[in-house]
């Protein structure tokens, strides 16, 4: 098995939709292949971020081992933290 990243631009809340950036990015596919998408930029294409202020938690960059914010709005109630 053969894993292959693929580089894009920044994605960025309601600029492109998800399909748009698969068409722009995956070219050309071999039958069989399956394409791995990672949920932030599911997230981010559905436009679910947040404000530091809006999140009810938070992991600064400082605190992140690749020096991102991490934020949690809208937290379940039936997975408490």
């Amino acid at each position: 098995m053969k894993i292959l990243p693929i580089k894009t631009h920044k994605i960025r809340p309601y600029r492109q939709g998800l399909f748009d950036i698969l068409d722009k990015y995956l070219i050309s596919l071999k039958e069989g292949s399956i394409v791995a998408i990672t949920s932030k930029i599911i997230s981010i294409c559905e436009g679910r971020v947040a404000k530091i202020g809006e999140a009810e938690y938070f992991l600064p960059p400082e605190k992140s081992k690749y020096n991102i914010t991490l934020a949690i709005k809208q937290l379940s109630r039936t997975f408490p933290l």
